[in-house]
């Protein structure tokens, strides 16, 4: 919801002000989790879109070509009708003049719905106008509000599980049997690594940006330090330390271009295009940046700090590209 938040907003507050004609939301089939995460995407999409712009929404369903490889067509038509009836799914949505297509795996299909939206009046969704008309931050948006409301839940949940652990222990304790201890402490460390990284979440939701900041830096020294001390790397881990090569690859190359100066000067003249918050974030690894011993790499350690801070599709705005990412989009 983020990177999808971040680009509405540079795209609606920079000119010219893009509107979208349509949104294609796509929902699987073979997804078994009906009333779990999807459910809940579905919640947070409603209060992104707004009640007008679901006009211009196709609600589209995929694995159309997995049923029929498995002869069970029938079994997909049942699941799209139960989308389209329950109350909880896209019922209310087609009321309010959403339309159901299909995609079937094929080009055909794919352009047929594209091609039913790109004529629609283009319409401002809600949450741009949150963000960019109210200038409200992201947490105090519709859309992240639903978001922030499951995480309570989730830390609800978190605790009772810990709670109840806590006497189980206390039992297991009293009877001395040890594998049941056991068994409960990894538990109990599995579930407060939960709540830990729920609690992170909602700390980023809540923009906490300069103690997520350090966080990253100590996060990336210990990824290399673990990384050196591995014989074989998964293939997460492969990925970013390869991600990592690339945003430092270009980095240099603006720093090879550029004065340190030159960067800030232009940064500053770009600033009007980006959040205040971020502006705010961005001045500030500014003069810290700043209050550096002169030297080479400056330029190129301010755009890394910013990366885990304001994120890449503001930078682009800014006028620093970073992994494809265009002034008016996402990373590419």
């Amino acid at each position: 919801m983020r990177d999808i938040a971040d680009w509405l907003d540079i795209t609606y507050r920079n000119p010219p002000k893009i509107k979208l004609t349509g949104i294609i939301y796509m929902q699987a089939l073979t997804d078994r989790r009906m009333y779990g995460s999807s459910l809940r995407n579905l919640k947070m999409f409603r209060e992104l879109c707004g009640e007008d712009p679901l006009q211009n929404v196709v609600l589209t369903t995929t694995g159309w070509g997995v049923f029929e490889k498995a002869g069970e067509l029938d079994k997909a038509a049942a699941n799209e009708h139960q989308l389209r009836t329950d109350p909880d799914f896209w019922q209310p949505l087609l009321k309010h003049g959403s339309k159901m297509a299909r995609f079937e795996d094929t080009r055909d299909s794919a352009l047929k719905i594209i091609e039913s939206i790109v004529d629609n009046n283009p319409l401002v969704l809600k949450i741009q106008r949150e963000l960019v008309d109210e200038d409200k931050d992201l947490i105090e948006t519709g859309a992240g509000a639903t978001v922030n409301e499951e995480i309570k839940k989730l830390e609800e949940k978190y605790k009772k599980q810990l709670d109840d652990m806590q006497q189980d222990m206390a039992e297991a304790l009293k009877s001395k049997d040890q594998e049941w201890q056991e068994a409960l402490a990894e538990a109990k460390s599995s579930i407060e690594r939960l709540r830990d990284n729920n609690r992170r979440t909602q700390d980023e939701l809540l923009y906490e940006r300069r103690n997520a900041s350090r966080k990253h830096e100590n996060d990336i020294q210990s990824l290399r330090n673990e990384l050196e001390n591995q014989k074989t790397l998964s293939a997460l881990e492969r990925e970013k330390m390869k991600l990592r090569m690339q945003l430092e690859a270009q980095a240099q190359r603006f720093e090879d271009k550029m004065q340190f100066d030159q960067m800030v000067a232009q940064m500053r003249e770009n600033a009007n295009k980006i959040r205040a918050e971020d502006r705010e974030v961005l001045e500030a690894r500014i003069q810290a940046v700043q209050n550096q011993r002169p030297g080479e790499g400056r330029g190129k350690k301010l755009l890394l700090s910013l990366i885990p801070t304001i994120g890449t599709v503001a930078l682009a705005a800014l006028g620093f590209p970073l992994l494809g990412a265009s002034p008016f989009g996402g990373v590419m």
